[in-house]
């Protein structure tokens, strides 16, 4: 599971690159004085009990407001291969029309054709229509998306949006585009949409899914190409992309806590769904996690792995992959360790302080004192 990774390719759109949810996490640039790191070190060591819980959630009450608030759905996917291409010149200006921003950004980043506005644009999106991969792509997402599924998903996001709504009420609620990305992205978050490649989402085990080369899309990302991750995967990428603002480069501490605050308020907005569907695993990977909770913690809890700088060693907690890439720990290990390590350390702080709301949890920069609150659990053979 990540944040920031998404399925790539180079059909047909030139160098692949990565889903954009506007979260660069660059180097990280604080200091921390040794005093306060050796004080804070006593504090998280102290022992509790492994549970297989689900991570609590602040509840949220949907406000008046918000409750019968209703998002806006639409298929790009349906619109781009249903539109006459032989016998109409304005195909490209009618998607524009339509879809606005989300038509630019699909042009321009994920075909990376040319500028969306271009006379040029219909003729070179034509080898992409009818390129036969594609269109196989495109018959398997109707097979595979029923009007029910739509329907989950729709019913399951306008819920979390409905708590958004109360949390955030000044928010603007995005246009939901399911779209069909040519592989380039799974979900992606801009300014007054939420997009949801469904080429991404046909299933690990899908012929389609199965054909694409390893070279390009290892194995591991198409084990993330489930259907039920679509709601997860979405409002992940949302929460990201509108907090991007309060990220901070420091250190792998930071790096922590604030992959743990988008996890935490992520819970919050879908409190029903498992922690394994929040992130991306099998329960084999979410079993190993807590068994392994006490020596993961051993390994961070040092002075020059907590507060590590490096951005080529703090990436490696949080990058995709089948196992955490991370110096000393073994490689059967869950992928991504640093998000479900900071989303522990989150909770526990947020249930040591029921007062503080999700907004205030969020803007707080205080690493030490949401450290503070941590115990890591020793597992019980």
């Amino acid at each position: 599971m990540s944040f920031n990774a998404g399925v790539q390719t180079t059909l047909l759109t030139g160098p692949s690159h990565s889903t954009r949810t506007a979260l660069n996490l660059g180097a990280n640039l604080i200091e921390f004085m040794k005093y306060s790191f050796w004080i804070t070190l006593v504090l998280c060591t102290i022992l509790l009990n492994s549970c297989d819980e689900e991570n609590p959630h602040t509840p949220i009450a949907v406000v008046a407001a918000a409750e019968h608030l209703e998002l806006q759905f639409m298929h790009l996917e349906r619109d781009l291969f249903e539109a006459d291409f032989k016998n109409s010149s304005r195909v490209s200006q009618d998607l524009y029309q339509k879809y606005g921003a989300f038509w630019c950004a699909f042009v321009e980043n994920d075909l990376q054709l040319a500028a969306c506005t271009s006379d040029s644009v219909q003729a070179l999106l034509y080898p992409f229509v009818v390129n036969s991969a594609i269109l196989e792509t495109h018959a398997a997402i109707g097979q595979v998306f029923r009007p029910e599924d739509f329907a989950q998903i729709e019913g399951a996001l306008t819920e979390a949006f409905r708590k958004w709504a109360s949390v955030y009420p000044d928010s603007t609620m995005p246009r939901v585009v399911y779209y069909q990305s040519g592989w380039n992205n799974n979900i992606y978050p801009m300014s007054g949409y939420l997009g949801i490649a469904l080429d991404s989402y046909l299933g690990p085990d899908h012929p389609v899914t199965q054909k694409l080369s390893t070279d390009i899309i290892p194995q591991y990302k198409k084990d993330d190409m489930r259907k039920d991750y679509i709601v997860p995967d979405a409002v992940k990428g949302w929460v990201a992309y509108t907090h991007r603002d309060l990220y901070q480069s420091k250190d792998l501490l930071h790096e922590l806590l604030f992959y743990g605050k988008l996890m935490h308020m992520t819970r919050s907005l879908l409190p029903e769904l498992p922690d394994t569907l929040l992130l991306n695993w099998s329960e084999k990977e979410l079993q190993w996690a807590q068994a392994n909770e006490w020596n993961t913690w051993k390994v961070v809890a040092n002075e020059d792995r907590l507060f590590d700088k490096k951005m080529s060693e703090v990436g490696r907690w949080f990058a995709q992959g089948p196992f955490t890439g991370a110096r000393d720990i073994p490689q059967d290990s869950s992928p991504q360790l640093g998000i479900w390590l900071g989303w522990q350390m989150v909770s526990q702080y947020m249930q040591s302080h029921p007062e503080v709301t999700l907004p205030q949890l969020m803007a707080d920069n205080d690493d030490l004192k949401i450290l503070a609150a941590y115990k890591p659990k020793r597992h019980k053979n």
